[in-house]
């Protein structure tokens, strides 16, 4: 479940894996959430977890604000494939990295993740 935050589970997959995949949907720009993951089974443990989660879009190097750096960095890549090294410059998540995902860093610059609040 999404435990703080705005949003919902639109879906998950994972029960008695060692990957749980969580789909989220209405989630808010920005925010700080929280993700609760029910029963889970160390095997030498069982509890819930819960996994803190930033969402801004336009922030590439992860640092909790959108600046030149990530306008940078997004330009950097653009027209080379999407990898597991770049994914975060494919800012509107279409498949390639373009002018379209620069505009919006550009857009969201400035913005940054509220601070964090408590449990």
């Amino acid at each position: 479940s999404l435990s703080a935050g705005t949003g919902s589970v639109s879906s998950s997959s994972g029960s008695g894996t060692t990957t749980v995949t969580v789909n989220l949907t209405g989630v808010t720009n920005p925010q700080r959430a929280r993700v609760t993951v029910f029963g889970v089974n160390t095997g030498t443990r069982l509890g819930d977890v819960v996994v803190p989660i930033g969402v801004l879009v336009g922030d590439t190097n992860a640092n909790g604000a959108v600046s030149a750096s990530d306008i940078g960095q997004t330009k950097g890549q653009a027209g080379q494939p999407v990898t597991a090294s770049n994914f975060r410059e494919d800012v509107n998540a279409n498949g390639a990295i373009t002018a379209s995902d620069i505009g919006l860093v550009k857009l969201q610059s400035g913005t940054s993740l509220p601070p964090v609040a408590n449990p």
